[in-house]
């Protein structure tokens, strides 16, 4: 079971992970790693499932894999690596929030992925993937209230522009 979260390839070996774990986690004899594997197989099948036109079908598989991703996170909120899997399951539910025309929500899933990423930011100021994953996190917000908050907007653009423009100067690559 532990090597299908290694390999999430595809619709098929997604619900193949999926019928697998699911009957652990529901058992409660699933362990963190499992239920960390079924939570990324539900954002990614959600992905899939929007890409097929089934926005409906996206946030509820994202809403399940956001769940699992709190509740890991919760036991330990110490582990750095919970967060950022909490962080990533938020911006997943937001994308397909915004792609079902729910910006409004989409923006407050938004927001509390921006809150993990800065109270991870400031234990670590000059962790890569966390300024990367804020950069992109400001950078759908401006998307999601570019209607609702035009100046909110620009800002979170202008802030996503310097955190960019700072990654790109220490490497270019």
């Amino acid at each position: 079971i532990r090597d299908l979260g290694a390999s999430l390839d595809g619709s098929g070996r997604l619900s193949e992970a999926i019928g697998l774990l699911e009957p652990l986690v529901q058992a409660g004899t699933a362990d963190d790693d499992m239920q960390a594997t079924l939570s990324r197989a539900y954002l990614t099948q959600g992905g899939i499932r929007l890409i097929t036109g089934d926005a409906a079908g996206a946030i509820a598989q994202a809403e399940k894999g956001l769940d699992l991703s709190r509740r890991l996170a919760e036991r330990r909120p110490e582990d750095p690596r919970r967060a950022l899997a909490l962080a990533t399951a938020w911006q997943y539910y937001a994308f397909d929030l915004s792609a079902a025309g729910r910006d409004a929500e989409a923006y407050e899933a938004l927001k509390k992925q921006a809150a993990i990423l800065r109270t991870r930011l400031a234990d670590d100021p000059k962790d890569r993937e966390i300024r990367r994953s804020l950069h992109q996190n400001l950078y759908l917000v401006g998307e999601a209230i570019q209607n609702l908050d035009p100046a909110g907007a620009q800002k979170a653009y202008a802030e996503a522009v310097a955190i960019g423009e700072a990654l790109r100067a220490e490497d270019p690559a």
